[in-house]
């Protein structure tokens, strides 16, 4: 009788947690999902504008002194708004709800020219409205974190439009992987903001190469070698943003902002073109689709997006990452004589774990964003950004960017 009585009770306890954890994904996958959405909408409309109207790009400075003013007059820290997050996901800090809204406009504006992504201004934004919610609620502060969690997932998967992407994201760079609620929180959440996502029209992300890669030894050992060249970009891409950070964190915002934006200009100039403005995702769609990139072309990526984020500007680094890894992988495919679609989902992962630190997301984006038809090759990149991500924290003393 006993013992019935007690697997009666944990049976209660689990379907009264299952209940519960499940209604918090509910709740923060619509609020962080609406938050995605409208990031996304928004940028996008910014994005076709500039396209439209180059001038537009002259903008960007003056754009740069007006996100150092909301940031001054809202009386918020302008450096690493994404730290900040995951602190307050962590229980060791508070965002308030200020905060959403100063970051979207920050972040629509960076998107006049500036190299930036959207995850890291969906992560604050989702963040900062359901950490209001749970003080709204008088949440405990165990719950209070899960919310927060399952909000920076929505929003991101509302943004990006990779849901297990974004809920191993929100947990792994919050440490809350280990937690069988929290994560279940996340994949309700990041699946309720995929939902909105679809139900707002907006397109996927999801670059599907035309072939399947061969299963033989020179595979292996050229996705081998491209994942070390690229490993290599990632290095330098994490130590660029990481060096260029510490350099200017004395520097006044309203400089940092106006210099930046007037060295974006001048080197959009000099290329020639508006490629590498923006996310880049439309350069890792057409290096999917042609296999043609110059060499370069991840180098000139990260020159910008070094001067747009530690400049001042807003978005986040996990976008440009994936087309930074995808030009690479796509270069280093060409010259070793690997399929240039393997190269780039190769590149792309392998960057994306590199910056993020978070070896499962990384490999769900390769999963998500290329679809199964990468086939086999999936599972040594795996393993191999696994390695390279532990490898990084040892670097950088397990220090997150």
């Amino acid at each position: 009788m006993h013992s019935s009585a007690s697997v009666g009770n944990r049976l209660r306890r689990w379907l009264t947690d299952f209940g519960k954890y499940s209604l918090f994904g509910l709740l923060t996958g619509v609020v962080g999902g609406i938050s995605g959405v409208l990031l996304l909408w928004s940028i996008e409309g910014i994005t076709h504008l500039r396209q439209a109207q180059p001038w537009t790009l002259w903008l960007l400075p003056v754009n740069g002194l007006i996100i150092a003013l909301l940031y001054r007059l809202a009386k918020l820290p302008f450096g690493n708004g994404t730290h900040r997050t995951v602190l307050a996901a962590r229980g060791e800090t508070e965002l308030p709800l200020r905060t959403a809204v100063v970051v979207f406009f920050a972040t629509i504006l960076s998107h006049f020219g500036g190299s930036t992504g959207r995850e890291g201004a969906a992560l604050e934004m989702g963040g900062s409205a359901v950490g209001w919610l749970a003080k709204c609620f008088r949440a405990n502060e165990a719950d209070r974190r899960r919310l927060i969690v399952g909000g920076m997932a929505s929003a991101v998967s509302g943004g990006l439009g990779t849901p297990l992407t974004a809920a191993l994201l929100a947990t792994e760079m919050t440490a809350h992987i280990r937690s069988v609620w929290t994560v279940w929180t996340c994949l309700v959440s990041s699946f309720v903001g995929y939902g909105i996502r679809l139900l707002s029209g907006a397109p996927l992300e999801a670059a599907l190469p035309a072939d399947r890669p061969p299963v033989d030894w020179q595979t292996l050992f050229t996705v081998i070698g491209v994942a070390a060249a690229t490993a290599l970009i990632g290095l330098l891409f994490r130590s660029a943003m990481r060096l260029t950070g510490k350099a200017v964190k004395r520097v006044s915002p309203f400089l940092r902002t106006v210099g930046a934006g007037v060295a974006v200009v001048l080197l959009t100039l000099l290329v020639g073109n508006g490629d590498y403005n923006g996310s880049g995702m439309d350069i890792l769609h057409r290096t999917v689709a042609t296999g043609e990139v110059v060499w370069y072309a991840c180098l000139i990526k990260i020159l910008f997006t070094v001067l747009t984020l530690q400049g001042g500007y807003r978005g986040g680094e996990v976008v440009p990452s994936l087309c930074i890894g995808a030009t690479a992988g796509c270069a280093a495919a060409n010259l070793l004589g690997l399929s240039p679609a393997v190269g780039t989902m190769v590149g792309a992962t392998m960057v994306f774990g590199g910056m993020t630190g978070c070896p499962l997301a990384a490999i769900a984006v390769g999963w998500e964003l290329f679809g199964g038809r990468m086939g086999w090759t999936l599972l040594p990149t795996a393993l191999l950004v696994i390695g390279f991500t532990v490898l990084l924290k040892k670097i950088f003393h397990k220090k997150t960017d």
